[in-house]
């Protein structure tokens, strides 16, 4: 959504793209039978913007087809916790 900022508490009115941070997310829908019998996936994307001050403290991501917005720091702190999931117990 591009008419207004991703941040709920953001009032600051839509002018150009020129500033701010644009985020653009793929979302896949679940398989469905075509007419020729093969299942086909459509995939669906989605842009949020984040005005300038709003970008230098905030990201938006997308869980689970959910869409956030969180602050800048979470984001390190996420990563790390997805990467000590993937990696392997010693």
């Amino acid at each position: 959504m591009l008419s207004k900022c991703a941040n709920p508490n953001c009032i600051t009115r839509f002018l150009y793209l020129g500033k701010g941070t644009l985020f653009l997310f793929e979302r896949s829908s679940d398989p469905e039978p075509s007419a020729d019998g093969e299942a086909s996936t459509t995939i669906r994307q989605q842009m949020h913007r984040l005005e300038t001050f709003c970008s230098s403290r905030l990201v938006v991501r997308m869980i689970r087809g959910t869409v956030e917005v969180i602050p800048r720091g979470d984001v390190v702190l996420a990563q790390r916790e997805m990467e000590k999931r993937r990696s392997p117990l010693v």
